[in-house]
């Protein structure tokens, strides 16, 4: 994969946003479209893809599947709902990802992601099957990413670079963060 299918992810925020605001199919479409296309246009050389590219590395398999699943979900005409995900996956993701990040941090003394690569796909088989019994969806998509390793359709030789990356990571927080705070407002 390369910069340009960081165009998805945006083109993905923009939709939901434009169907969040009620704005009609047609429009939210244009606007769909034209972020695809502003995203791409090089100002002094470098567009927003090569920026986002150059600040968070190659997008993980996760994190183009869920932007692609957030794309079509927008286009649907009733208001989009975690339908596909729910709390308990991001709490998934964000404890696989703490707990990965702080191994390669060295902060815990357990190195997952340096690893030989037979242990490395045990580990993603285990964490597949406890993802799809947490929530189908997740599961199913890194099932995906396990597939997309096995056909090498990223740069990177690690397993762990197709299931996570720090984009996703930092939504799950605030993911986590916003339903905690809407409970907490709600009993008030």
């Amino acid at each position: 994969m390369n910069y340009y299918v960081f165009s998805i992810t945006y083109m993905a925020i923009f939709g939901y946003f434009g169907h969040f605001a009620k704005i009609s199919k047609n429009t939210n479409i244009i606007l769909i479209l034209l972020t695809g296309i502003v995203v791409n246009i090089p100002i002094d050389n470098i567009s927003i893809n090569m920026l986002t590219y150059s600040f968070f590395g190659e997008m993980s398999i996760l994190t183009f599947a869920l932007s692609l699943m957030l794309l079509f979900e927008s286009f649907k005409i009733q208001k989009i709902q975690n339908n596909f995900m729910d709390i308990k996956a991001f709490i998934f993701i964000f404890i696989f990802g703490l707990i990965l990040y702080l191994s390669v941090l060295n902060i815990i003394p357990l190195n997952l992601y340096y690893q030989s690569p037979q242990i490395v796909i045990i580990i993603c088989c285990l964490l597949t099957f406890l993802a799809y019994v947490i929530n189908k969806s997740l599961g199913m998509i890194y099932f995906i990413c396990l597939l997309s390793y096995g056909l090498k359709l990223m740069e990177s030789n690690n397993l762990f670079d197709y299931l996570i990356d720090v984009p996703v990571w930092i939504f799950s927080i605030l993911y986590i963060f916003v339903i905690i705070v809407k409970k907490i407002v709600s009993k008030k």
